[in-house]
């Protein structure tokens, strides 16, 4: 039972560290996405943008099933 509980706690432990990671890289992302001027963006940007918009809310969405 306590090999089993010290494994548990070890898993708690990489999962929080992961979130926490994960957590991190959105808002390095956010931030990076939001410096880019308008009108890039508006221009030949725009769909890639989109994407990696989709990509950080994925992030997230998978993020919230872990916590």
């Amino acid at each position: 039972m306590r090999e089993q509980n010290k494994c548990l706690r070890l898993q708690v432990e990489t999962l929080r560290q992961k979130l926490t990671d994960a957590e991190g890289d959105i808002k390095v992302l956010r931030t990076n996405n939001n410096r880019i001027p308008i009108e890039q963006q508006e221009t030949q940007l725009a769909p890639a943008m989109h994407q990696r918009e989709e990509m950080i809310e994925q992030l997230e969405k998978l993020n919230l099933r872990v916590s």
